[in-house]
């Protein structure tokens, strides 16, 4: 196991569903989001998942993990986490089920074809690139702000990858949530689902999940909004998704 990693820059991280994951530690690393999404989104046997900016790809592991799907592609731009992919994909033992592409996102109709996907996945970069404070690190900053994608560019490649009633998952700030409906309206993949997230019950929701299925109706069924913390303590709900219930 040790031998896939680089001790001094990396770490094997249990995922605590029977896989690991391999992460830098400095650069940017998974946080309760990829999760979430990977719990949220509809999964259907067989189905053939591609995941947008991947990052370490958490998403294809948790989905490979609690799924039995036909094939699940990660996307990532960046070589190193593709590199990370890749060897978390063999520490795993499931390369007949999940493969990496080191490519824009935006060639993924062109590399997988035109209406492959039956899901797409993406937990993208949140920031436009003029707000927030910017990271000595690109590669942080990349993963983290619109650099090498923005919204636009996320939805026109799912539009073009995703099947007819294909479906597509996003996580993303709350505040950006009129613009999120708007663009997957536009795109023909508009809002089924959608689920807030709140830190507590007494925060405003700082994220939004939403699932939009392609060339549908755009009726909204609205979760129940999601609380991470009751005093100071993980929700049950949050624990479940975890698997510590």
């Amino acid at each position: 196991m040790k031998s896939l990693i680089d001790q001094n820059n990396e770490t094997i991280d249990d995922l605590m569903c029977g896989y690991h994951i391999i992460q830098h530690k400095i650069n940017f690393r998974f946080s309760m989001d990829a999760v979430l999404l990977a719990h949220f989104v509809t999964i259907k046997k067989n189905d053939y998942v591609v995941d947008f900016c991947a990052g370490s790809g958490v998403i294809g592991l948790l989905v490979a993990a609690h799924h039995s799907v036909k094939k699940i592609t990660s996307i990532e731009i960046q070589q190193s986490f593709a590199s990370l992919i890749n060897r978390s994909i063999a520490l795993n033992n499931i390369q007949d089920t999940m493969d990496v592409i080191c490519d824009d996102l935006a060639n993924a109709s062109i590399l997988l074809g035109y209406g492959a996907a039956d899901v797409v996945t993406c937990n993208p970069p949140y920031l436009k690139i003029q707000t927030g404070k910017t990271s000595i690190n690109d590669s942080i900053n990349i993963s983290r702000r619109e650099v090498k994608t923005n919204l636009e560019d996320i939805f026109l490649s799912a539009t073009k990858v995703l099947k007819n009633k294909g479906r597509f998952a996003m996580i993303h700030q709350a505040a950006r949530a009129d613009e999120i409906s708007a663009l997957m309206k536009q795109y023909n993949i508009p809002v089924k689902r959608a689920r807030l997230i709140q830190p507590n019950i007494n925060e405003s929701p700082n994220l939004i999940l939403v699932e939009g299925i392609k060339n549908s109706s755009t009726t909204i069924k609205w979760l129940p909004t999601l609380h991470v913390y009751h005093e100071n303590e993980y929700t049950d709900e949050i624990k479940e998704i975890y698997g510590q219930k």
